[in-house]
Order: C-alpha cells, then sequence, then structure tokens
C-alpha cells in the first residue's frame, strides 16, 4: 500500500468517526437528554445550595389528590346553596305576585286609588 492508500484510508477512518460522532450527538440531544429530563421530573430532585427541591411525579399526583378530597364535600355544600337559593327565588316570585305592580309614573294603583277616595270626602265628593 502506497501513500495515497494511507492517506485514502486515514481521510475514510476521520469520516467514519465523524459520522460515528454526529449519530452519537444526535443519539444525546433527541433522545438521551429528553429522556434524562423525563427520569428527573418523575423522580423530582433533592435540594441544592440556592436551588430548593422539587417533589417527583408521584408526590404531585398525592398533594393533587389530597386536594380534590374536599370536592365531595364542596358539592354538597353547592347543592345545598342551590336548594336553599331556589327556595328564596320561589318567595320573592310569589311576593312579587301578590304585590300591586308599579306604573310608569311609579306610584302603585292602589295608593292613587286611595288618595282618589280620601279627596274626594275631603271634597264632599261620595263614590
Amino acid at each position: 500500500m502506497g501513500a495515497i492508500g494511507w492517506v485514502s484510508a486515514t481521510i475514510a477512518a476521520l469520516t467514519l468517526l465523524g459520522l460515528i460522532g454526529a449519530a452519537l450527538r444526535w443519539l444525546y440531544t433527541r433522545i438521551l437528554r429528553p429522556l434524562t429530563t423525563l427520569i428527573e421530573d418523575w423522580r423530582g430532585e433533592a435540594p441544592r445550595p440556592g436551588v430548593p427541591a422539587r417533589s417527583g411525579v408521584m408526590e404531585r399526583l398525592m398533594s393533587i389528590e389530597e386536594r380534590l378530597a374536599v370536592v365531595p364535600a364542596l358539592e354538597a355544600r353547592l347543592t345545598k346553596v342551590e336548594r336553599r337559593l331556589s327556595s328564596i327565588e320561589t318567595q320573592i316570585a310569589v311576593a312579587d305576585r301578590d304585590r300591586p305592580r308599579m306604573e310608569a309614573g311609579g306610584m302603585a294603583q292602589v295608593e292613587r286609588a286611595e288618595v282618589g277616595r280620601s279627596e274626594d270626602a275631603r271634597f264632599g265628593l261620595g263614590r
């Protein structure tokens, strides 16, 4: 093998090493780094100087479940409040139905009728 053969073999070996390095870099940046991040998020991280601890997925799920444990009690209270509100609305509707209606001038018909009767009595007009 001559000098040209050695140069060609060296160039081929360096090209192969470059391709292997590029493939390993791609593997690390596209697969291993995200996988490492996922595993760190799953496990959580211990506190370090200047960095607080981060809880893992299972700890976070447990805290969410604890917060959601109060939901049934809140639903029961909400149902009770809705029933009371419905009862109050019914009472208002009944009271509103029985109350005399206001005219455009703002005086109830009942009040106007009473005023009319008192004026008639004052002037001696008996209706």
